[in-house]
């Protein structure tokens, strides 16, 4: 049985290293980018929070640098938050409040926001953690510490009514309910996910994100996920 989603994306990486996993309006990244630039965000968090099963939150757009910090985040053997960098700063501090000893991930445009927040915790800025060396024997460490029902990230609700309410997501739920859309659609390499949804509503992006590390069983392979507004439907 699989812990992790880490092991699957790492045998989907081997055979497609040089296909291209994720691609936004800016950039396009292939697995065996991917899964470095992961490697070494999770290396530099994991050098630094000491513990696993912490959560980071992760301020940042959504983009191919929000999904690096996400799955770094996993290396490090914690589980992350995504903060919509574009809601109401009492919204994200009812969120960041409920976290026990929360992190942050932000890229160095949106420090300021970040220092805005009702927020003492610690600031990590992606331009830092991506210059870090992978370190593969503290990864190692970490990932033997790691059991499927360890948290993967944490979803909130919108809090319209009040607080936003915090569901805790393992890693065998992301696994079994990626590996059920995988089996029941007849997705094949052909394939190509355009996603619209906020990373913040991550179950909706389940099915896109992590489709593309579950073709591991029949060796088929979607081609990559888009995210909107990348330009994926020419209308002429």
């Amino acid at each position: 049985m699989r812990r992790s989603i880490l092991e699957i994306l790492e045998e989907t990486g081997k055979k497609f290293e040089d296909r291209i996993i994720y691609e936004d309006i800016n950039r396009k990244i292939t697995y065996k980018q991917y899964i470095e630039n992961c490697q070494k965000i999770g290396t530099g968090l994991a050098k630094d929070v000491k513990d696993i099963n912490r959560p980071v939150a992760i301020y940042i757009d959504r983009s191919v640098t929000c999904l690096e910090s996400m799955m770094g985040v996993t290396y490090s053997g914690n589980y992350f938050i995504v903060l919509d960098i574009k809601s109401p700063k009492e919204r994200n501090n009812k969120i960041l409040n409920s976290l026990p000893n929360p992190a942050i991930i932000v890229e160095e445009k949106n420090v300021q926001k970040v220092k805005e927040l009702d927020f003492n915790g610690d600031i990590y800025l992606y331009e830092e953690l991506i210059k870090s060396d992978v370190n593969q024997t503290l990864l190692d460490e970490i990932r033997g510490k790691i059991i499927d029902t360890d948290p993967m990230y944490m979803q909130f609700t919108s809090g319209s009514t009040g607080t936003p309410k915090g569901i805790v997501i393992c890693h065998r739920s992301v696994i079994t309910y990626a590996t059920s859309i995988k089996e029941t659609f007849n997705f094949d390499e052909n394939t190509k996910f355009g996603s619209e949804a906020p990373f913040y509503f991550f179950n909706i992006n389940i099915r896109y994100i992590y489709n593309n590390a579950l073709w591991w069983n029949n060796g088929n392979h979607t081609k990559n996920v888009f995210f909107i507004p990348c330009k994926i439907i020419n209308i002429s």
